[in-house]
């Protein structure tokens, strides 16, 4: 009798491989977000790590200055009917020898608009420390126009218009530059520091940070001299490290701003205004206002606004140098209270 072949030499059921391909789709699930997951840390760690650098930057040029670096620097010499000069720049720009970017800087004319031809080539070397890995795919370049009433904002040149307009048609240009997922706070809006309790009147320096403007008054009496006459102007003050009574541990000096010249709201590509200014040369680029008066802050708009594409939050650079990742929920009082450097709060960011 002939013994029926072994079920083993039958080869799998139909059952079977609808089990093994199920399981492995299961497997594939699972691993498909683990390895996303662990991109992201990766990425986030690398962000981390340029803004790291950017604290070591900060603190070789205030041991060798004695003072942290201005937010903006304008300089103009008049009178601006005649013979006039005027040049202007952004943070990065003091920076670059202490972000071992000293050939950018020697290429850099600090004479001259950071916008001008002298310029153009420097103004559009991409800087890896400057770009967060997470951030969407984008052009290295923006091109985008300056004129000075940008710096003022709405309300102080809609009162003094006359002068402004005279500034812009003086210098005002295009230019194509380089771009940075990184900036610094220059200041809260008046309307958001008021409503948190702060007692700011002033239309220009608003509620300073660790970069200030000058009051309005003393930028525009500054601004009207050199226009009529000889004497200099110049717009670069500057903290020193004991006038940081809040504690630089307790006082952020950059954040992400991040997808520039994309505009992104909520997790959301809009589209809206593009491309957004953030060329890491420009004084408009590389600083921005916090505002969002009863609104969160984080994580709702790139335009010159806190932001980032970390699920869930975003890194800040402290002025003692510690990076600190903080949650999209971060209430507004508290952003607020880091950024001023001696407001009286107390925040702990670790």
């Amino acid at each position: 009798m002939v013994k029926s072949q072994s079920r083993s030499s039958a080869g799998f059921t139909l059952i079977e491989v609808l089990v093994v391909i199920a399981i492995a789709g299961l497997l594939l699930g699972l691993l498909v977000p683990a390895v996303s997951a662990s991109r992201e840390a990766a990425r986030r760690l690398q962000c981390t790590n340029n803004l790291k650098q950017f604290g070591i930057a900060f603190h070789n040029f205030e041991s060798a200055n004695h003072v942290f670096p201005p937010g903006i620097t304008l300089r103009l010499q008049g009178p601006l009917l005649s013979v006039s000069k005027g040049a202007g720049h952004g943070l990065f720009i003091d920076l670059l020898p202490y972000l071992e970017e000293g050939a950018v800087k020697a290429q850099y004319n600090e004479d001259a608009w950071f916008f001008e031809a002298a310029n153009a080539t420097a103004i559009a070397i991409p800087l890896s420390i400057a770009l967060c890995p997470s951030a969407p795919d984008r052009d290295p370049t923006v091109t985008g126009f300056f004129k000075p009433s940008q710096i003022a904002g709405p309300a102080v040149t809609g009162q003094y218009s006359k002068v402004f307009q005279k500034l812009d048609a003086k210098w005002s240009g295009s230019f194509r530059g380089a771009i940075t997922d990184y900036g610094a706070p220059l200041k809260a809006s008046r309307g958001l520091a008021n409503s948190l309790g702060y007692e700011v009147t002033d239309s220009f320096a608003e509620l300073p940070s660790m970069f200030p403007l000058p009051p309005a008054e003393k930028a525009l009496a500054g601004i009207v001299q050199a226009m009529l006459g000889p004497i200099p102007f110049e717009m670069k003050e500057q903290t020193r490290a004991r006038q940081v009574t809040d504690g630089l541990s307790h006082t952020f000096i950059l954040a992400e701003d991040a997808g520039r010249p994309q505009r992104w709201q909520v997790g959301i590509h809009t589209g809206t205004n593009e491309p957004l200014d953030c060329a890491w040369a420009s004084p408009m680029g590389m600083g921005f206002t916090l505002r969002g008066e009863g609104l969160p802050i984080l994580q709702q708009d790139n335009d010159h606004a806190i932001y980032s594409f970390h699920p869930e939050g975003v890194n800040f650079l402290f002025a003692d140098g510690h990076v600190a990742f903080l949650e999209e929920s971060t209430e507004p009082r508290i952003i607020v209270a880091i950024m001023t450097p001696n407001g009286g709060e107390v925040n702990d960011s670790r």
